[in-house]
């Protein structure tokens, strides 16, 4: 018999926390903002969002806590979240807030499922006090646990300041909203007030973009979503899950001729992807390397371009991080090559850093690494660009590409220095000098010699080459020695 008093008290307690919930959306709604159970609404797939600890009240009286946890589907996978409630002091972050956001944090770990978090917040409950700085540290730490075991993505919709932005950069991709997204640690407003000179934009997602805090701009909130679920399609459930593989929408051998007279990395990359299938990450930062996802034959692979510059120290730490993702979740690296140096004149420690961390997240990755040489392959760019050296399983290089130990120019003025300082006509015999050590010492056929590049392919049978290359290291299986990791990035 069922208990009709206490279903009654539950209808009329949920009836009044509706009510509540009706006056407070409404004043969100006259700031053009959105709740948070709106925005979660609009991330799952329809009605299959599960909220967790939906009773656990704000201390201050409020019909709920300022964040929503629970799970659902998104495309059919499934997905846990959490999401700062604007509704609620602003979503302010609380020790009651941190618990539910741990709580469903551990619960994507335990289910071996992919966890986004909605940042919005004006920051954290004061009267907390030091609480709430720990309340801080269990979302910081229960994130960095998750990281490398399940997928963590950040949607900044709204504020995103102070410790939020180490929230947000404890993630995996951040995705930003360009219409009420702002991520700062100090307030650009008390910056100015201080005489500190700031960029006009800064805080904004275009900043976020040029300066890598962001991998992916949305144009409004209803985007923001919508880019969202589009990278989870690009991403595996879990680390044990491998590369996700969808039915091929291109066919596997197909001839691209442009490439016969174009070997623009970008356009290679274009060449070699099925239609419509790049997804470009951080693309206005650092756009001397070029990080994407792509699919191949249906399956992911992350591509990691250089556009013709040299590798400067932020597009080197671009690449390291994107090839350590990739590698954490066994998803191919596909490398293309075309660049001459690293930066010249830059002998800070900071770039020194990013180029070994560079070289060593090739070396260190256990994943299938595919490189294709289109251009220009000199000197230690060359072996920091995912080389055989560094453990590429097979590496193709263009008929245009020159691979040299420095630039060819360079090397011939050095090597034939007498023959010039003899000549009657230096600047012929200069270039021709050039043109010969090109042709000798330059050639990818040299390298290939040399079983540093195992085919000189056409180049428009490229993506036939690289789909069969990814295809036949589907299932590497390659063992790191046991230690507890790495400490070169450091």
């Amino acid at each position: 018999m069922s208990d009709r008093p206490a279903i009654e008290k539950l209808f009329d307690y949920k009836s009044q926390i509706a009510s509540q919930r009706e006056k407070a959306t409404e004043a969100v709604h006259k700031m053009s903002k959105y709740t948070a159970r709106e925005r979660l609404a609009a991330l799952f797939d329809e009605n299959s969002f599960v909220e967790t600890n939906a009773f656990v009240k704000c201390a201050n009286g409020a019909a709920d806590e300022a964040v929503v946890t629970g799970y659902g589907a998104v495309a059919g996978r499934l997905v846990f979240a959490f999401a700062q409630d604007p509704v609620v002091d602003g979503g302010a972050m609380s020790e009651k807030a941190a618990k539910k956001i741990c709580a469903v944090i551990d619960m994507a770990v335990e289910n071996q499922a992919p966890v986004v978090a909605v940042l919005d917040s004006n920051g954290g409950r004061v009267t907390e006090g030091v609480a709430l700085l720990n309340a801080y540290g269990t979302v910081l730490c229960a994130l960095t646990k998750a990281s490398g075991s399940v997928p963590v993505i950040a949607a900044v919709a709204g504020t995103c300041a102070g410790v939020s932005t180490l929230i947000a950069k404890t993630a995996d991709f951040v995705v930003m909203s360009a219409e009420k997204g702002e991520m700062f640690i100090n307030s650009p407003a008390v910056l100015k007030a201080t005489g500190t000179k700031v960029p006009e934009n800064v805080g904004t997602a275009d900043f976020a973009l040029e300066n890598g805090y962001t991998s992916i701009v949305a144009a409004n909130e209803g985007e923001l979503f919508a880019k969202v679920r589009q990278l989870i399609n690009y991403l595996p459930q879990n680390y044990l899950d491998g590369t996700d593989v969808a039915i091929a929408s291109d066919d596997a051998e197909r001839v691209d001729y442009a490439l016969l007279d174009n070997s623009d990395t970008r356009s290679v990359l274009n060449s070699i992807a099925d239609f419509g299938s790049i997804l470009e990450l951080s693309a206005s930062y650092a756009t001397e390397i070029t990080t994407a996802f792509i699919r191949l034959n249906g399956a992911v692979v992350g591509a990691v371009a250089n556009t013709g510059a040299s590798i400067t120290s932020a597009s080197a730490k671009k690449a390291a991080k994107f090839i350590s993702f990739c590698d954490a979740y066994s998803i191919p690296v596909l490398t293309l090559v075309d660049t001459d140096s690293f930066e010249f004149g830059v002998e800070s420690g900071c770039a020194v850093s990013n180029y070994t961390a560079l070289s060593a997240a090739y070396a260190s990755a256990t994943t299938a690494k595919v490189t294709l040489i289109t251009g220009k392959a000199y000197g230690s760019a060359y072996i920091a660009m995912g080389s055989k050296s560094l453990g590429a399983d097979i590496v193709y290089a263009l008929p245009t590409a020159q691979i040299s130990v420095m630039e060819p120019s360079a090397a011939a003025t050095f090597l034939m220095e007498e023959k010039l300082a003899d000549s009657k006509n230096p600047i012929e015999d200069r270039a021709k000098l050039i043109a010969e050590y090109t042709a000798e010492f330059a050639s990818p056929y040299k390298a290939a010699f040399e079983g540093l590049v195992d085919n000189v392919i056409s180049p428009e049978s490229t993506r036939a080459y690289i789909v069969s290359a990814v295809e036949a290291l589907a299932f590497k299986n390659k063992i790191a020695l046991p230690k507890k990791h790495t400490t070169v990035f450091n």
